[in-house]
């Protein structure tokens, strides 16, 4: 049997990722808490399946996003929206909205959002959904990375300038 201490070393590591993409998937935060204590205990009950050596990252999303399927289907059905964990991540960074305005902003951002090219949705989920650092994506589609790092930051001043438009 696999000891408490390796198995909370490796959680630990990849707690901030798994935070994001439940996040990303169940908008509410208290439905996304019960997502992410369900996947918490999964993931320890299912522990000993875990092979040694593997990406343990990738095993623990696999086990989230069938949580986060279950969830959906039981309890979170009407809450969804299309790409909620960008939404939140971008939402974060546009200060000054104020907290009574959160619906507002989420509907502006998901509003912005859907304006983008297919390319550049798929470059902000890589970055923010699957977490890829810019050397990853950029090795990944063969180019630059400070060019990427660029082309993201227009993107987010894209969405900003849009969010602030729109509201």
């Amino acid at each position: 049997m696999k000891d408490e201490k390796q198995f909370f070393s490796l959680y630990l590591d990849v707690l901030p990722a798994l935070k994001r993409f439940i996040f990303s998937q169940i908008p509410d935060l208290h439905s996304a808490q019960d997502v992410l204590q369900e996947v918490s205990v999964v993931i320890w009950n299912k522990f000993n399946k875990y092979e040694d050596g593997t990406n343990f990252k990738a095993w623990v999303l696999a086990i989230a996003r069938y949580e986060i399927l279950h969830a959906k289907r039981s309890y979170v059905k009407d809450q969804l929206v299309s790409s909620p964990k960008l939404l939140e991540k971008f939402a974060r960074h546009y200060e000054g909205f104020g907290v009574e305005k959160g619906e507002e902003k989420r509907v502006a951002l998901e509003h912005c959002y859907k304006k983008l090219s297919d390319k550049n949705k798929k470059l902000l989920q890589s970055r923010y959904w699957q977490d890829m650092s810019y050397s990853e994506i950029s090795e990944k589609q063969g180019g630059r990375e400070n060019t990427l790092r660029i082309k993201i930051y227009r993107i987010k001043k894209t969405l900003k300038n849009c969010i602030e438009n729109y509201m």
